[in-house]
């Protein structure tokens, strides 16, 4: 026998790149990397399905502003229907919100996705404001102001 046969003669195969030994036997275990490449694939997943769980609830605040919003513009229309009156009337106020219609302002009002509803009262006015372009239901917002 040559030497070259005897060098291999009994052992085991050359090992690859990718086979690790301990002594004789294959180490047991993960590697660092491997545990590395598991919290990369871990993260990612919860940072793509978290938030679609654990999110908090943004649109019942977004429906409240929207309405607040719907308010605010209602109660401006009747401020400014107020101030037409008056341009037209040589200064003098509305006694009440019947005078305003229909030529200023209507009772009701289509403020685009809200309806505004206006209520008389003794010295007052209630806004109510509806969802959809007619009042139908309990109002999402209601607000009562001193008469302008």
């Amino acid at each position: 026998m040559s030497r070259g046969a005897n060098r291999h003669a009994g052992a085991s195969p050359p090992r690859s790149g990718a086979e690790r030994r301990c002594g004789r036997q294959p180490c047991a275990g993960f590697v660092f990397f491997d545990l590395l490449i598991v919290l990369v694939i871990l993260g990612f997943l919860a940072a793509v399905i978290a938030p679609r769980y654990y999110a908090p609830d943004f649109s019942g605040q977004a429906r409240l502003h929207a309405a607040r919003s719907a308010l605010a513009n209602g109660y401006i229309h009747l401020n400014l229907a107020t101030l037409r009156f008056m341009l037209d009337n040589d200064g003098e106020r509305p006694k009440k919100l019947v005078d305003l219609s229909p030529d200023y302002m209507n009772a009701t009002q289509n403020l685009g996705d809200y309806t505004a509803v206006y209520v008389q009262g003794l010295g007052e006015v209630t806004v109510e404001i509806y969802k959809g372009e007619t009042p139908a239901g309990s109002p999402v917002a209601t607000r009562t102001v001193p008469w302008p």
